[in-house]
Order: structure tokens, then C-alpha cells, then sequence
């Protein structure tokens, strides 16, 4: 299988650099070893592949993974057919997400759009490297799996997305779901509301195949989030748009909270997590959701990057003009209709 892959890729296709020869020897061999790995020893596989990630945008060029990519391709091109009498325009999002699935669906008309659910992978998240490393290596573990799982057959236009997101506290800490079914909900709430007052951020590794480029791309984008200290108070005006809010169903589980003449922070992070709100989602939250939005104090950078998916890289560098998307504002008035919400996003 090594020499399968590695006979149909050629070196000379790749960026020449003078300084790195060295580097990109290693690369070619220690993707040898990752594919030997990858059937019996997926967890020893994948922390090669971290390493290469990270050996790789040390090679200078612009971007990461831009000799890796090559070689990512040429495998998953054994397990992806073409069907070169359908010219449809087709992105397809390989996820398990709902807010990745909502978020793609405000951004592309529904022709466009492909959600194929890649079922229960075993993600391998490895801590020796950097976080944007170790996310861009968990969205490639998903499109691997996800192409040698499904067997596809598609067609030249067709875009396949993977993504993963990480939330990291300001010391570094990683904060993962924070719903385990052996930990109390009183140490559930007590998880989400350690993070009031602080300032978290969100880093979301990006895999695009663009079938039509032949080509693989690998990102990362990250913004930071600061959220309001647990007894801070809602002003008039956010307390007005819980009142809006809550003749919703979604949000009218906080109706009791209007009977209160105080609401604040840690009001509405409790109730929150009470209704299991907070449920499979990292860090405990998702912004997406308007009540939760009311604890933030301000975004900086593309608020979809923390949802799960940066729309603003996917829009800029990989949609092509015969496909429909949506701006980055437009998807950002979708989510927070009210100025109220909206001055809070640094973007």
C-alpha cells in the first residue's frame, strides 16, 4: 500500500525550497510509516501524523500542511471514485455536529449542500503537540476515516469538509464536553460557570478536498471569547430580549427567571445547564445560543470559528464562484438579529 501511494506522487509537484530538503525526506518517510500504522495502530498513526502536521509548517511555505497535503490526497484518492457524467454542485459536510450542520445550511442554498454522517470515529486528540496542530490533525483524521469508510463516487465539482474545534482557557487548559454521565450536574454547572469572567479561546481545525483542484487543504482559525463574571447583572435592554426571547419555545424554559428583579450571569448559565443545554458541546456551550449569547461580553474574531466552522476562511478560499454562499454577515444576522447582540462581535 506504501508503494501504491507514494509511486503515483511525484516530488518534482512539489514547492521547491532549498533549505528544506532534509524536512521533506522525513516527511515522505515517516508518511510510510503512518500508512503502515493506520489499519492495526490508529492511535501511533495519528501522533505520526501530528508530528508531520508540525513538521510541516516548519518547512516555511504558506500554510500548513502544504507538502503533506500531497500525500494526504494520493490516499484518499483509493477510496474516492469520479463520476465524470455528473458536473452537480455538490459541498459535502462530513460531521455529526447539529451546530456544523445549522451553520453550513445558513451558508449554502439546500442543492448545494451534502450532510453525510460519518458515525462513531474514535478521535485521537494528541496533547505532545500544539492545540491548532492537534485540531487540524483530528479534521483529518475524520475526512481519512470518513473516505475509507463511505467508498465515494463523485463528481469533479464536489467539496468535502471536515472540522473539529478545541476550547482552551487563557492558562492553556483544554475544556472538553463537560457532561459525562459520572459527573453530577451541580459539577456540570459548576465547570460551565468557572469559565464566567475569563477569556477562552476557540481554535477549529479546517479540512477542505476540492475535488476539481485535486487538492487538499488544511487550516486552522481561532477567536477568543470573554465571557461577563457571574453576578453581572443583564442591562434593561438585554433583560427586554429575554423577555422577547422566552416566547420562543426553545427559550421558554427561562420564563421563571423574568419573575426575578435581578437576572444575572449565574442565573442564566444554571438554568442553562438544567435544561441540558450545555450537552455535547465543547466547553459546556454553544454561542449560537441566544441565552448564552447574554453572558458574553465580546467576541473577537469570526463568531462561526467558535460555533465550529470558519465560514470566513471557507467563503475567501475555497468556494468558487459557481457556488452560492451566504457573507459572513449575513450568516452572523441569522444567528443574533438585535444590534444588542450583534455590537458585541469584534469582527
Amino acid at each position: 500500500m506504501n508503494k501504491k501511494i507514494l509511486s503515483v506522487h511525484s516530488k518534482s509537484a512539489l514547492p521547491k525550497l532549498n533549505n528544506n530538503v532534509a524536512v521533506v525526506n522525513k516527511l515522505e518517510d515517516d508518511f510510510r510509516l503512518f500508512i503502515g500504522k493506520l489499519q492495526d495502530a490508529p492511535e501511533a498513526a495519528y501522533t505520526l501524523l501530528a508530528q508531520m502536521l508540525q513538521d510541516d509548517e516548519s518547512v516555511g511555505c504558506d500554510g500548513v500542511g502544504v507538502y503533506l497535503s500531497s500525500y494526504i490526497y494520493e490516499l484518499l484518492k483509493l477510496n474516492i471514485s469520479l463520476n465524470s457524467n455528473q458536473t452537480d454542485i455538490n459541498v459535502i459536510l462530513t460531521s455529526t455536529s447539529a451546530r456544523r450542520k445549522d451553520l453550513l445550511s445558513k451558508a449554502l442554498p439546500a442543492q448545494q449542500l451534502s450532510i453525510i454522517d460519518p458515525g462513531n470515529q474514535i478521535e485521537y486528540d494528541i496533547k505532545s503537540v500544539r492545540p491548532e496542530i492537534a485540531v487540524m490533525n483530528i479534521a483529518l483524521q475524520k475526512i481519512i476515516s470518513f473516505a475509507f469508510t463511505n467508498k465515494l463516487t463523485l463528481n469533479q465539482n464536489s467539496i468535502i469538509i471536515a472540522s473539529d474545534t478545541f476550547i482552551n482557557l487563557g492558562n492553556g487548559e483544554r475544556v472538553g464536553k463537560i457532561n459525562q454521565e459520572s459527573v453530577p450536574l451541580g459539577d456540570q454547572i459548576e465547570k460551565l460557570q468557572s469559565q464566567m469572567g475569563k477569556e477562552i479561546k476557540a481554535t477549529t481545525g479546517l479540512v477542505v478536498y476540492k475535488i476539481q483542484d485535486g487538492a487538499i487543504h488544511i487550516n486552522n482559525a481561532c477567536s477568543t471569547v470573554r465571557f461577563r463574571p457571574l453576578d453581572c447583572p443583564m442591562s434593561a435592554e438585554e433583560r427586554q430580549l429575554l423577555t422577547s426571547l422566552v416566547e420562543d419555545k426553545e427559550y421558554k424554559y427561562l420564563k421563571p427567571l423574568l419573575l426575578k428583579e435581578i437576572v444575572t450571569v449565574q442565573d442564566i448559565t444554571e438554568a442553562y445547564c438544567v435544561e441540558g443545554k450545555h450537552k455535547n458541546k465543547a466547553g459546556g456551550f454553544g454561542i449560537q445560543d441566544r441565552e448564552l449569547f447574554l453572558c458574553i461580553e465580546n467576541i473577537h474574531g469570526d463568531p462561526c470559528t467558535v460555533v465550529g466552522l470558519p465560514v470566513s476562511i471557507i467563503n475567501s478560499r475555497f468556494i468558487d464562484s459557481f457556488i452560492t454562499m451566504r457573507s459572513v454577515s449575513e450568516i452572523i444576522s441569522s444567528y443574533w438579529p438585535e444590534e444588542i447582540e450583534r455590537t458585541k462581535i469584534v469582527y
